[in-house]
């Protein structure tokens, strides 16, 4: 703050106030906007009520990712932690889909949606049950089977489960191809 008041003239100042809230609020806005056109545009598409007025179905994912977004931050952690957070999101919900989509010669849009989903669940679950039911000082070198299991990382466990979830639908899907029924692409 010393540094600035020397260096700066109170116009460069007022500048760099001003530059740096812009950074701060153009985060904030692609934050938001992100993970919500990622729902409008990949999930939610899916869904004829959704086809036909994707205009609101942008304001509504906007909106859920808001009202979802300002839950994790009203818990009352620190902002490194939510950081943390948003990207074991990431990594369990679109890391397997992704891989598969890249590297698989087979595509389902059913195992994607499954893959993206059970990881997400199991590792919301996983994250909030691990915080409702831990004590607060609790060490995992004493703890007994059922604090081990909360003390496992949640991005690992969601991360299987949207492996196993991508595997038992792409099965699914396969297998009904292989019966003759119809599936998914």
């Amino acid at each position: 703050n010393r540094l600035a008041l020397q260096v700066l003239t109170g116009p460069m100042r007022t500048l760099f106030v001003v530059a740096l809230l812009s950074i701060v609020v153009s985060t904030a806005t692609s934050a938001l906007l992100s993970p919500s056109e990622l729902l409008a545009r990949n999930v939610f598409e899916k869904f004829a009520w959704c086809r036909r007025s994707p205009l609101a179905t942008d304001r509504w994912c906007v909106l859920t990712c808001m009202f979802l977004s300002l839950g994790m931050a009203y818990t009352g952690q620190e902002v490194l932690t939510l950081l943390e957070q948003a990207l074991e999101i990431t990594l369990v919900a679109l890391l397997v889909p992704f891989l598969a989509a890249f590297f698989g010669r087979s595509k389902s849009d059913l195992a994607g949606m499954c893959a993206m989903g059970l990881g997400t669940v199991v590792w919301a679950a996983h994250s909030i049950g691990g915080a409702w039911t831990l004590p607060v000082e609790s060490d995992p070198a004493t703890a007994n089977w059922w604090e081990s299991f909360w003390h496992f990382p949640s991005a690992l466990l969601g991360l299987a489960a949207s492996a196993v979830g991508f595997a038992m639908a792409t099965a699914v899907v396969f297998g009904e191809k292989g019966s003759g029924k119809t599936a998914m692409r």
